[in-house]
């Protein structure tokens, strides 16, 4: 079956933004109304550092078997922003700590599973096809990120409101790039060579360990915001599976990976991307 690809490419663009990140408080940090969102946001951005710096390489290990100039300059532009995009977790991360939240132990777990034993033992074992098998877990990964961003920046300002606004920034311009440079790890993987069987064990891998750690994690940070009371957790539920409801988004599109035709084009972001665009180039960093 055929691919029916209704999004144009958009070639990332690498923004190099600097927040005040010394302003975030612990009071505040992603927000105290919906805690379990909040403690899953912080957790996420602990893992995004390494986990960047996994992607580029995963991605880079194949941009000589790439002949198309149009993709290998892509390539080129994905690995700028995601290095970007590290080094602002890193410092945002940085920030935590200076406030209390230390999820430095979370990051060593995550740094275990994915790269002492994964990355480094597991995929070594499979020199060619673990290679293939990391730029799969890469094309996962992104496809798991352009769903959150989308679902992020799709939210109308009454459902963002909680969200602490130098956080929103972070996330407004995060968000943005991972849904411009969406389709290159899969257009790489693809290109190389990957097959559907391999693609899709690269989902189930991630989302296992990415489900693993986002769960682990989002119980910690819970411990240093304080578990919610009923009437946030009211307020968590509607979020998480009202409408528009974030469980519902990430189960429909980490499931549409599974289709043998898909494609990250599939899914037509350029409205999105247009407007954020304005917005992150038009705010003050």
């Amino acid at each position: 079956m055929g691919q029916t690809i209704v999004s144009e490419r958009i070639h990332p663009q690498i923004r190099k933004p600097k927040f005040p990140l010394e302003k975030i408080k612990r009071e505040s940090g992603f927000g105290k109304k919906i805690p379990f969102f909040t403690a899953f946001l912080s957790s996420l951005s602990v893992l995004f550092p390494e986990g960047e710096r996994f992607f580029i390489r995963s991605v880079k290990a194949f941009q000589n078997e790439i002949q198309d100039e149009t993709l290998r300059s892509e390539i080129k532009a994905f690995a700028g922003q995601e290095a970007v995009h590290g080094n602002v977790h890193d410092k945002l991360n940085e920030r935590f700590v200076e406030i209390g939240l230390d999820f430095r132990s979370h990051e060593k777990m995550f740094c275990w599973l994915f790269f002492d034993i994964l990355e480094k033992n597991i995929l070594k074992l499979f020199p060619v096809w673990g290679k293939r098998l990391a730029l799969s877990i890469t094309a996962a990964a992104e496809h798991f990120t352009a769903t959150l961003g989308r679902f992020l920046l799709s939210l109308p300002p009454e459902k963002v409101a909680w969200i602490d606004p130098i956080t929103w920034k972070i996330i407004e311009w995060h968000s943005l790039e991972e849904l411009e440079h969406k389709a290159v790890a899969f257009d790489v993987y693809q290109k190389s060579g990957g097959g559907y069987f391999t693609r899709i064990f690269g989902m189930t891998i991630a989302v296992q360990l990415l489900g693993l750690l986002a769960v682990v994690g989002t119980v910690r940070a819970l411990f240093y915001f304080g578990f919610p009371n009923p009437k946030q957790i009211v307020r968590d539920i509607r979020f998480f599976f009202g409408s528009p409801g974030f469980t519902w988004a990430v189960i429909f599109y980490i499931l549409e990976y599974y289709y043998w035709g898909f494609h990250p084009n599939n899914e037509d972001d350029q409205a999105l991307i247009a407007k954020f665009s304005t917005i992150v180039a038009s705010s003050a960093y």
